[in-house]
């Protein structure tokens, strides 16, 4: 089993049979629905920019787009993600707060 810490994360995106973990050095298929990886790793750092994106805020280089519509956001890794105008508000708030203690290590693999 694959074990990364939240902050190797980079973004997650849903699957068809869960979900798919991005980092800086690939990607990785998880049986987790994105509602659950968003539960586990929003104390974390995580937010959900676009119904089908759930980002680490801390990866975030560079938001395009006005409040009042719909944007993107850069990370980097150099992905440019969407990020649509209701979940625009929610990710300014986690922008501004500070991040938790250490997280534990998130396993790919569930028992």
């Amino acid at each position: 089993a694959l074990c990364l810490r939240p902050d190797e994360i980079a973004w997650a995106e849903p699957s068809s049979t869960g979900s798919i973990l991005h980092t800086a050095d690939g990607s990785a298929p998880v049986r987790h629905s994105l509602t659950r990886l968003e539960t586990q790793l929003a104390p974390h750092g995580f937010v959900r920019t676009h119904r089908g994106c759930l980002v680490n805020v801390a990866r975030i280089r560079e938001v395009l787009g006005g409040a009042s519509r719909d944007g993107e956001i850069v990370l980097d890794t150099g992905d440019r993600l969407p990020v649509s105008r209701r979940r625009r508000a929610h990710l300014d708030a986690a922008m501004a707060a500070p991040l938790g203690d250490e997280p534990a290590p998130l396993t790919t693999n569930p028992p």
